[in-house]
């Protein structure tokens, strides 16, 4: 099966269909495993993600995937101290300039996911090149990659904000897994642009026995000391939603918004080992 085929092809499958065949396409190629998800009676975590983007509705939830609109809601549940600062907006790409902007910096649309730019020199920024990088996302749809349907009317605009970087230049991510508003689980990865690699804490900070789609770091990460703000704060930010990812930095004891994720890796990424698919399954509860 190719993977292109199946991505110009998604007019003629409905949803069911598409969510179905994206899965296993994608455990073939990274886990060398079948694995054909049960939509309709979800056990497991990636089911139960599947299913929440074929029945869960709230025009809201786009507001929340929104890379810019979303700080409107971060500044409302936990206060705006906790943004990244925003430094500009460019309503299209050929809008972008860098005169006025510091030697470093961050620039991503709006509409998408995992779409980043990120300038330690702007000396060295090929301006046509950016511009032509940030066309190509711009006329691109989010919602035809994963069928994520909150991603499909949100207008493009391009955020550009203040690079957070710590002194290795690997500042880490601390994703929380919150059923409910309860934080469970935090995901980070390590070395992301090399090697990447990736490891689990429960919310008592002990390193949990899997990974997902990345191999496993073995290496022991310590607790920030700003562990419970940010706790507080991933609860707060995913209060009344059954899943939601709520991304964080923390820098100079400081802790700084990333995102939200409604539906992690879009209900696609497999488990090692396979069983923990259905162990953090069973901390989702489906109404």
């Amino acid at each position: 099966m190719k993977y292109n085929l199946l991505k110009n092809s998604t007019w003629l499958l409905n949803d069911q269909i598409f969510y179905k065949l994206q899965h296993l396409y994608i455990h073939l190629k990274h886990a060398k495993r079948i694995s054909w998800p049960n939509i309709k009676k979800p056990k497991s975590f990636n089911e139960k993600m599947l299913w929440l983007k074929l029945n869960y509705r709230n025009v809201y939830d786009s507001l929340l995937v929104d890379k810019y609109k979303v700080r409107d809601y971060v500044k409302e549940k936990v206060g705006e101290k906790y943004l990244i600062p925003l430094l500009k907006v460019y309503s299209s790409p050929s809008e972008i300039t860098i005169e006025n902007l510091p030697q470093k910096f961050v620039l991503k649309p709006n509409h998408g996911s995992g779409w980043l730019y990120i300038c330690r020199n702007k000396k060295e920024i090929d301006i046509t090149a950016l511009r032509k990088k940030f066309e190509k996302w711009h006329s691109k749809n989010f919602y035809f990659i994963g069928r994520e349907w909150q991603y499909r009317n949100i207008k493009p605009v391009i955020v550009c904000e203040t690079l957070l970087e710590d002194q290795s230049n690997k500042l880490l991510d601390y994703k929380f897994f919150c059923f409910n508003g309860n934080p469970k689980y935090i995901q980070i990865d390590v070395d992301r642009f090399d090697n990447h690699k990736r490891v689990f804490y429960d919310s008592f900070w002990n390193k949990m026995p899997f990974t997902t789609l990345y191999p496993k770091y073995e290496h022991e990460i310590p607790k920030p000391s700003n562990y419970n703000e940010m706790e507080n704060i991933a609860r707060k930010l995913s209060e009344n939603f059954a899943f939601a990812r709520i991304d964080l930095y923390t820098l100079n004891n400081k802790v700084y918004f990333g995102e939200i994720t409604l539906f992690h890796g879009s209900g696609n990424e497999p488990f090692y080992p396979k069983e923990f698919d259905n162990i953090v399954g069973d901390d989702i509860i489906l109404l």
